[in-house]
């Protein structure tokens, strides 16, 4: 088991030191450290006076300090808390893909309109953590092993080509033979006319997850979708992001808002990248 740390080693402080000031060697620093195992901790960060987030240091993909925790993924945390808190009732939050918990416990800070989270997540090292992250929440709280997908079933974890390496890319493929659990929205069995938030981190599954919950949507009061548009994913599923926009704008007509470019007004009988440069983007539908 890896030692919780609340201070951060010296040559992990230095190496960020060095890559937020352009000092050549601080990846190379990290880098080492890792595979020497001296990045084997969790550091624990306080996100306000009532939340703190475990973050482990031997993930390339979170060589994490606080002041990178609390910048993660700014536009889309603010406007989706901001939104969160303009529903006529506290919401049950839904993170699938929730990696460490990262967007729920960001979010659960920024605003207090959330009765419920869940989460749901596939990569165990991952899923222990949240576990653990989940239990630093003030409020009701509960963690499922597994993916999300249109059916129940069974898959198994692959990484793609494009970043073979990154435990963030992984995405689930069905199979008879996988070891990894898939649910759907809908076998939560969320009572109706709840608000809902469902944040999609699912790396290609976000039109089968929106699939196995049209049940869940299309009863809910209102709902909010935080999903990714990425284009290398978009290329491997042959599913373009405005797909699914349509289907949840067949569910219950909705507003869509480009995190990172709000000022677009995105139209859903043309391609998604077709409107924007083809770069990752964070979208937010919003029911009306």
């Amino acid at each position: 088991m890896n030692l919780t740390i609340s201070n951060l080693p010296w040559y992990f402080r230095l190496g960020k030191w060095m890559i937020r000031n352009h000092i050549r060697g601080g990846y190379r620093l990290l880098d080492t450290a890792e595979n020497l195992g001296l990045l084997d901790k969790i550091a624990q960060y306080p996100l306000n006076d009532r939340i703190s987030i475990n973050v482990p240091l031997n993930r390339s993909g979170t060589w994490w300090d606080r002041e990178d925790v609390l910048q993660y993924d700014a536009p889309t945390v603010q406007l989706l808390a901001s939104t969160i808190d303009m529903l006529p009732e506290p919401a049950i939050f839904i993170d699938c893909g929730a990696d460490i918990g990262m967007m729920s416990l960001l979010t659960a800070i920024r605003t207090e309109n959330i009765e419920r989270f869940i989460a749901i997540e596939p990569n165990k090292k991952a899923f222990d953590i949240l576990t653990e992250n989940y239990r630093h929440l003030p409020i009701k709280s509960e963690v499922k092993f597994g993916a999300i997908g249109r059916t129940k079933g069974t898959g198994k974890l692959n990484s793609p080509e494009y970043l073979p390496d990154d435990d963030h890319a992984r995405f689930i493929s069905e199979s008879k033979d996988g070891d990894i659990p898939i649910h759907t929205i809908d076998d939560l069995e969320i009572e109706p006319q709840k608000c809902i938030v469902l944040k999609l981190d699912v790396e290609g599954s976000e039109l089968d997850a929106i699939m196995g919950a049209v049940e869940t949507l299309t009863h809910a009061k209102r709902f909010i979708v935080d999903l990714e548009a990425h284009p290398l994913v978009a290329k491997r599923t042959h599913i373009d992001p405005i797909e699914i926009l349509r289907q949840l704008n067949e569910i219950k007509p909705c507003h869509f808002t480009i995190c990172e470019k709000p000022e677009i007004m995105l139209q859903l009988d043309k391609d998604f990248f077709a409107q924007v440069e083809a770069i990752n983007y964070d979208i937010i539908a919003v029911s009306k």
